[in-house]
């Protein structure tokens, strides 16, 4: 049980009204994950305090369905239906796109391939197992009351002795769910009790069922894109007792000091009109309207619609699972040159030769437990960075892969990029872009600017808080080059507005996202989904506007001078494609 008056009382850092009577944490909200906002979690908590600024709402695109939804409704009906295809197109709703359709189908068949492991299981246990209504776990006092819920279907025994919880996920259901998120269920099912129905409304408090406590809880979690099925947790009452006893530390820690982090989820976010970390930018993207949607940007998300614009609306829109695949020989390279210059960068003094003999890995490749071979495919391009190291200048100070988030408020877009490095150069700010290239044709500052979108990010942010340096640090085998910009200087601002105006206009106002079948499909996270797909072939080279594509390499052939929007479309084939799916619960 979790004593209420030792929990903080959480202070709202925007002018709020309403009660913070009731509090309603999810496991899910409990996990440590990396670039989510504490912040926002904690307010959502408190779902009877309400943000007197509300003027702007966050305009979801109604194709956008959320998938494991219907694989809940099924799963947590008592017998499957015969008409499963008609359950699953309902419970998505009239929105929903063919290739949502598809992807939802496919999950729900596997997860009740996942039911069946699971039902054969509990017949050799003498088990019979059925969904239930979900369950609450609620803590009380005079003045407030805390309510712990997971998402998922709950399942009792027939003597209602044994309760358990069934968790999604898209693929290796064996893998460990965060330690947090996995307490807070089992929490849940050993002192909870059974809800009588649904909400009638998200600020009133769950009402529940009589119930006796179980002797056994299991944590069961379903793979939905590869029907691979798995026990998290199973023990008796005792065992889960021991297992949950850290759960007042959690909440405590949970709702203690909660610190913002913007990032591309500031999308969706009921708070952010108020929110006083979010940068707020109104023109950053030089665009004189707001699109249909808000939307959120990054590098990846642009070189996703150049690929495709439906492989963008797929992905980024109606958020669909991707699969995985291996990174092209010029991804690797890259990833490996940006590993080696952040450890070295730590040391906060210039690379020099002796970091890299031309006889075995050096100091710094041993460090990352780098082989010969890794080092071998990485190594001129090291050396052409200890060229032109940051450090060779005086009063330097860096940190790596710093993230940076600014909301254009006229275009409701969120756009987050994450600087290489970032920090001060004789007290001024300085803000380094790095890129690994085979070949590179001399170009105006302009036309990096299209090629790079996130130096004209770089730029407007710098120049949003008051001016600064921004460089791009191009390496080839050959040698490095830099090419700096003043953040300061009006002529390299309105630049940096017209390269992302540029860039992002038609991605925008873009309502249909036509497919480009072809070359975009064969590293296609998403082409499992697709219905416009083409059966190409993994060809080893290809032309795009002239210019030839090495797509096993990643390479940009050309040793001729090329159009910009032709390179751009070249690099947006050959950039890392984003294969991190986010499951909410």
């Amino acid at each position: 049980m979790i004593n209420l008056s030792e929990l903080p009382i959480w202070e709202s850092p925007w002018r709020s009204t309403g009660s913070d009577a009731l509090l309603r944490i999810s496991s899910s909200a409990l996990k440590t994950l990396p670039g989510s906002c504490q912040m926002e979690k904690v307010a959502k908590a408190h779902v009877g305090k309400y943000q007197e600024a509300r003027d702007w709402a966050t305009r979801k695109d109604p194709r956008a369905v959320f998938l494991l939804g219907a694989v809940r409704a099924v799963l947590a009906m008592t017998r499957t239906p015969t008409d499963l295809v008609q359950i699953i197109t309902t419970e998505l709703g009239e929105n929903a796109t063919e290739p949502s359709l598809a992807a939802a189908k496919m999950m729900v068949r596997n997860a009740l391939n996942a039911v069946d492991d699971f039902a054969a299981d509990d017949l050799a246990e003498g088990l019979l197992m059925t969904p239930t209504t979900d369950f609450v776990c609620i803590s009380s006092d005079q003045n407030r009351r805390l309510e712990l819920t997971s998402w998922g279907v709950y399942y009792q025994s027939s003597d209602k002795s044994v309760r358990e919880l069934r968790m999604f996920c898209y693929r290796d259901a064996d893998l460990a769910r965060d330690r947090n998120q996995l307490i807070t269920a089992v929490n849940i099912l050993l002192n909870g009790a059974s809800t009588d129905g649904p909400l009638a409304r998200w600020t009133e408090p769950y009402q529940t069922l009589p119930t006796n406590p179980p002797q056994r809880v299991r944590i069961r979690q379903i793979g939905c894109l590869d029907s691979s099925a798995a026990t998290l947790f199973d023990g008796d009452a005792a065992s889960a007792a021991a297992f949950v006893g850290g759960m007042p530390a959690i909440v405590q820690d949970f709702l203690t000091n909660p610190e913002f982090t913007p990032g591309n989820n500031c999308v969706e976010c009921k708070f952010r009109i108020s929110c006083p970390e979010i940068t707020k930018v109104p023109g950053f993207l030089g665009l004189p309207t707001a699109g249909k949607i808000s939307k959120s940007l990054s590098r990846a998300m642009l070189s996703s619609y150049q690929r495709c614009n439906y492989q963008y609306f797929l992905t980024y829109v109606l958020k669909l699972p991707k699969k995985t695949f291996e990174s092209n020989a010029a991804i690797v390279r890259g990833n490996a040159v940006h590993e080696w210059i952040m450890a070295a960068h730590e040391r906060q003094i210039a690379c020099s030769s002796s970091d890299l003999p031309a006889a075995g890995l050096g100091a710094i490749a041993t460090k990352l437990g780098w082989t010969q071979e890794y080092l071998a495919q990485a190594r001129n391009w090291i050396n052409s960075h200890i060229q032109v190291c940051p450090f060779q200048h005086a009063a330097t100070h860096l940190l790596s892969e710093q993230t940076r988030t600014v909301w254009d408020c006229d275009a409701d877009v969120v756009i987050t990029t994450r600087a290489d490095e970032l920090g001060t150069r004789a007290g001024k700010s300085l803000w380094r872009e790095i890129k690994t290239t085979s070949t590179m044709s001399e170009m105006t500052k302009n036309e990096y600017l299209l090629l790079y979108p996130q130096v004209a990010f770089a730029i407007g942010i710098q120049a949003a808080a008051g001016g600064g340096l921004v460089e791009l640090e191009i390496l080839t085998p050959e040698t490095g080059q830099i090419v700096a910009f003043d953040a300061a200087d009006p002529a390299i601002q309105l630049a940096a507005t017209t390269a992302l105006a540029i860039n992002f206009d038609q991605l925008h106002h873009d309502e249909e996202f036509s497919a480009s079948p072809g070359m975009a499909c064969i590293s296609c996270p998403v082409s499992a989904w697709c219905d416009q797909r083409a059966s190409a072939p993994a060809t080893k080279e290809v032309l795009v506007d002239g210019l030839e594509v090495d797509l096993v390499t990643g390479e940009i052939i050309s040793s001729a001078p090329v159009a910009v929007d032709a390179l751009a479309k070249a690099l947006a084939l050959v950039e890392p494609v984003d294969q991190t799916d986010d499951l909410p619960f």
